[in-house]
Order: structure tokens, then C-alpha cells, then sequence
């Protein structure tokens, strides 16, 4: 699910995402990706086992979800 295309499976290619949104940044890790969009508003996919997504779940995300800042 870190690619965020909504997804579980391997791609061996670039995959384009939410073409409609101005992403200006992304930080892929080893399970999950967290992107910023040119809003500075951050977002974040993939495995969330730990809440490492900072979405305040434990739920694992296959497509971009905003994360609340507090």
C-alpha cells in the first residue's frame, strides 16, 4: 500500500497517484510514504501497524490519507 494507488500489489514501474493533487515532496520508508502537498498539508500510505502513518490508527492505508496536525 506505500505507493498509494490504492493497491496491494508490486509495481515494477512508476505509478502516477491523485494526478489532481500538487504533491511537492514525498519520503518513501520501507512500508509506508508520507507526501506533502503544495498546500504544505501532509499525507500519508502504506502499513500503519505501529501508527506510524500518524493518522491516529493502527489502520493500513492504500491511498493517501491527510494527516491532522494538532
Amino acid at each position: 500500500g506505500q505507493l498509494g494507488d490504492g493497491s496491494i500489489t508490486y509495481k515494477n514501474s512508476p505509478v502516477n497517484i491523485d494526478s489532481y493533487k500538487r504533491w511537492t515532496a514525498i519520503a518513501a520508508g520501507g512500508h509506508h510514504t508520507i507526501l506533502l502537498k503544495s498546500d504544505s498539508k501532509l499525507w500519508a500510505c502504506g502499513a500503519n501497524n505501529l501508527g506510524q502513518l500518524g493518522d491516529g490508527t493502527t489502520t493500513s492505508r492504500y491511498s493517501p490519507v491527510q494527516i491532522k496536525m494538532q
